[in-house]
């Protein structure tokens, strides 16, 4: 049965309960028809005219600039060529076609396909999927199913159950916590800002921003540029194109980036680490496997990594750094030395303009054509010490990067309410251990250099040396404490620097005997523990190399010994080293010391 009303200039109506389906088109006649198998009540209201209720389907022709809005409709709808909709309830289907101002959906039982609709608002729950094609600004609240967009500018979900995937995004999209995949083809200065993937997250094309708290599967931005980077957490892996710099907390498996531009932050990394372009300062707190990284090493950059593994370092054809590094397996490559395990060396090439520091547990191969104008390292004995503990970090880090990327799957997978902070605390777990691990194996150290040998030591070892001594000589060991003392007088820990004084006068000729201070009216003496003052010199001394600790220096010798007493008390230092007292290392500056 159809029916016809005429009508005048824009006007609001409203659908009462429709039982079947419904079809409403807009059209360029001053009237409203509709069709339905029974007829259909019409009736004037506050707000418009009122049709229904119907019992079947009904078809409706109103003028293109009415606004319509449906309140209750069993079966599925079609809406064209409208100025204004209102979905209130919605049984089945909705399809939406060039909808010139607004689109609003309440609740939907069922799949939206939207197409040439200006704005889309679905305030309440959409059980089915969503489609979305040409619309520039999309809101939706909440979709059990999965969301396509192609052309969509700018686009909102709070709450999605199944997968997202957009094109042609150029403005931003906004999402709270997605349980399936995303994937995003970005144009322009595209702005992404997610709190939560418990799939997969690829993005290609040009964003501004990537944001994101975190991630249960991988990241794949490898065919993006992205200039801002901010994520918190990702239990897989992380493979990126290029990126202008930000910060990535914790990556549960391996690290891939193509090209980074400007400053990069990565907390921990538990598989490998892979970066094969660096232009600016680097921070890698901790990688449980193997590092392979090519810097540019730009003047003043700096880069630090902590490495379970092995790293390679990939070197410009002109390096112009220093090159710190901890070393618990060996050494190799350009301006490799012959290495022991466990070596702490120092390279610089050119002028030392930028900073590599590194703590690697297993090999160091360094690449490139360069050699480096320098190299020093320490004592073979206190290397195999940090040797042990760099391949200790290597094993717990590598056990920590697996155990991490398995509790950050589990934590982020499923909707645990809690996930993200169980998440959260893995990542510490990992973070704090790779803490300590790394001041067991490279504290701060201050530095004992003799002719062109190099000790590093933590400053209260050199009491424990004394503490032990004293020990051996109640034991009996005969010349132990007074071998030690006269090889510890020698060594001056670092103070802060004196306010100038008037030069003293130069002592008075005296046999060889230990120092003391001269007799005359010059200014009091130097207070306890310090050394004499030296004579005074002119020109200042020539600077010493770049230091990563504190240097100790070295005290005027005391009095000769002859060589008997030099024997006896070198045979102390050895028996010491031969019970245990002192570690080989120690024993080694302590008769570095006596014989300098």
């Amino acid at each position: 049965m159809k029916e016809r009303i005429p009508v005048e200039g824009p006007i609001t109506i409203t659908l009462q309960p429709v039982e079947g389906d419904l079809t409403i088109r807009g059209w360029d006649e001053p009237a409203i028809e509709w069709q339905a198998d029974e007829p259909v009540a019409v009736q004037t209201g506050e707000t418009g005219l009122v049709i229904g209720p119907c019992d079947s389907d009904m078809q409706l022709a109103v003028p293109a600039a009415a606004e319509v809005r449906i309140s209750v409709c069993d079966g599925d709808a079609r809406v064209m060529n409208l100025r204004r909709v209102k979905v209130d309830r919605l049984s089945g289907d909705l399809t939406l076609r060039q909808i010139t101002e607004h689109a609003a959906i309440g609740y939907l039982a069922g799949d939206v396909t939207a197409t040439a609709v200006a704005e889309l608002a679905a305030a309440a729950d959409i059980h089915g999927d969503v489609t979305l094609a040409d619309v520039p600004v999309a809101q939706l609240a909440s979709v059990a199913g999965d969301v396509t967009a192609r052309n969509v500018l700018s686009m909102a979900v709070q709450r999605l159950a199944g997968d997202i995937t957009a094109s042609g995004l150029s403005e931003q999209l906004v999402a709270g916590t997605i349980t399936g995949d995303v994937e995003i083809a970005a144009t322009g200065a595209a702005h992404l800002r997610i709190e939560r993937v418990n799939g997969d997250l690829t993005v290609s094309g040009q964003a501004r921003a990537l944001h994101c708290l975190s991630v249960s599967g991988d990241i794949d931005t490898e065919e993006a540029q992205i200039d801002q980077l901010r994520i918190e957490t990702v239990a897989g892996d992380v493979e990126m194109g290029k990126l202008a710099g930000g910060q990535i907390g914790t990556i549960g498996g391996d690290c891939k980036l193509a090209g980074v531009t400007g400053d990069l932050a990565i907390g921990n990394v538990g598989g490998d680490c892979t970066i094969k372009q660096a232009g600016g300062n680097l921070s890698i707190n901790a990688v449980g496997g193997d590092l392979s990284l090519r810097a540019n090493l730009n003047a003043g950059s700096v880069i630090r990594a902590q490495v379970g593994g092995d790293a390679t370092i990939h070197l410009p054809e002109t390096p112009d750094l220093t090159l710190t590094a901890v070393v618990g397996g060996e050494m190799s490559g350009a301006g490799a030395q012959p290495s022991f395990p466990g070596q702490e060396v120092e390279l610089r090439y050119g002028n030392g303009a930028a900073s590599l520091r590194l703590v690697v547990g297993g090999d160091l191969v360094i690449k490139g054509p360069a050699q480096p104008g320098s190299f020093s390292s320490i004592g073979a004995q206190l290397g195999q010490e940090l040797g042990e503990l760099g391949r200790e970090l290597g094993r717990e880090l590598s056990e920590l990067g697996r155990e991490l990327a398995a509790e950050l799957r589990s934590a982020l997978s499923g909707r645990d309410p809690d996930a993200a902070e169980r998440a959260r605390a893995a990542a510490d777990r990992f973070a704090e251990r790779a803490r300590q691990l790394k001041e067991e194996a490279g504290p701060e150290r201050v530095r004992v250099r003799i002719n062109q040998r190099e000790w590093r030591l933590d400053p209260d070892r050199i009491e424990r040396i004394k503490e032990q001594a004293r020990q051996a000589a109640a034991a009996g060991l005969s010349g132990a404490l007074e071998a030690v003392e006269r090889a510890l007088s020698r060594i001056q820990p670092p103070s802060p620097p004196a306010p100038p004084a008037p030069p003293a006068p130069p002592a008075p000729p005296a046999p060889p005997v230990a120092p003391a201070p001269p007799h005359h009216h010059a200014p009091p003496p130097p207070p306890p523990h310090h050394a004499p003052a030296p004579p005074h010199h002119h020109a200042p001394p020539p600077p010493p190399p770049p230091a990563t600790g504190q240097t100790i220096q070295l005290r005027p010798a005391p009095a000769p010994l002859s060589e008997a007493e030099r024997e006896q008390q070198r045979a102390s230092i050895l028996q010491m080293v031969a019970e245990g007292r002192i570690t080989a290392a120690e024993g080694d500056l302590l008769l570095a010391a006596l014989d300098d």
